[in-house]
């Protein structure tokens, strides 16, 4: 995972978050989660057989907020009220 770590932050330059092995497509990959001061969150997957970078894509860390806008706290709130 040193490798696949070396190989991400060269594609693109920052600080590794999270690194893991996962299977896609039948293929090992490793899955190295990077934070860049400039370009913001990226998830970048590495070979786990030679090392080279496979893909990368931007996060959208808004995501993770959008699951609480659907859990229906509003309408908790509004029956406590009485």
């Amino acid at each position: 995972s040193g490798q696949a770590s070396k190989a991400a932050t060269a594609a693109v330059p920052g600080e590794v978050l999270s690194v893991g092995l996962e299977r896609e497509d039948g293929f090992l990959i490793y899955a190295v989660e990077v934070v860049s001061p400039d370009s913001g969150h990226h998830e970048i997957n590495v070979d786990a057989g030679n090392g080279k970078v496979l893909s990368q894509m931007k996060k959208d860390c808004r995501l993770a907020s959008k699951e609480h806008d659907e859990d229906g706290e509003d309408e908790n709130d509004e029956a406590d009220d009485d």
